[in-house]
């Protein structure tokens, strides 16, 4: 499963590649990761530009220019592919995007379908959702430090550190192998 430094590298080279690119058009080959309905999300991309490809803990972050966020978690097989604009998808690909601007369609597969696509209407209701959600701190953020995290590891004084690491209220983006 990609934990946070795998999807800060995808989160690289994404915003290389596809930043500033309009979304001409998308399909939704597989509805089972849409966490809303294909007509809500085809309405949310649709035209939109990519502002910004950002990353919180395991979570992949696309800024639309109309202030639409989605949300990929990647899960265990989840990816997102850059793929030349002629290639075709396969049985394990379940939303394209084409993209104007760009050398590359961009392709989201899951070999699993354990990953999914979330679609936020700006940033207070992203970041309302990991509050309720409990994500502590990035562990490279000012946020996070030793006093916090002390006193979140003495709050779970009968739990093994590996699975306090891997809940992320203490800090966000680590799972199995990290921790």
């Amino acid at each position: 499963m990609p934990e946070l430094p795998e999807v800060e590298t995808i989160r690289r080279q994404l915003e290389r590649a596809v930043k500033g690119a309009k979304i001409d058009d998308a399909t939704a080959l597989n509805s089972k990761p849409l966490k809303v309905t294909k007509e809500v999300f085809l309405r949310a991309v649709k035209g939109a530009e990519i502002k910004d490809v950002r990353r919180r803990a395991k979570l992949l972050l696309l800024y639309l220019s109309n202030g639409t966020i989605l949300m990929f978690h990647l899960k265990m097989t989840g990816r997102m592919l850059l793929s030349d604009k002629s290639r075709l998808p396969t049985k394990h690909t379940h939303i394209i995007f084409k993209l104007s601007g760009a050398k590359h369609n961009l392709f989201f597969e899951d070999y699993r379908k354990f990953g999914f696509v979330k679609v936020f209407e700006g940033q207070g209701a992203l970041e309302e959702y990991f509050r309720q959600q409990g994500y502590g701190p990035e562990p490279l953020s000012e946020e996070f430090s030793y006093e916090p995290m002390k006193q979140c590891l003495l709050a779970r004084p009968k739990k093994k550190i590996k699975q306090v690491l891997m809940e992320q209220k203490c800090v966000a983006g680590i799972g199995n192998i990290y921790a």
